[in-house]
């Protein structure tokens, strides 16, 4: 089953940190809106990656 990893990578890390895991692209897109913290270019920026269950 396919599932959808949000990531963010500070500044300063050569790795990304896993923030969560969820069913679909849009809940992983509303969690990065709504959860996630807003200001990205202080604490690094949010990508998504495709994990197969």
């Amino acid at each position: 089953m396919r599932k959808y990893r949000v990531l963010m990578k500070p500044e300063d890390a050569t790795e990304s940190v896993a923030l969560g895991t969820f069913d679909t692209l849009l809940e992983a897109n509303t969690w990065i809106r709504d959860e996630g913290h807003r200001d990205e270019h202080e604490l690094g920026t949010y990508d998504v990656e495709v994990v197969d269950e």
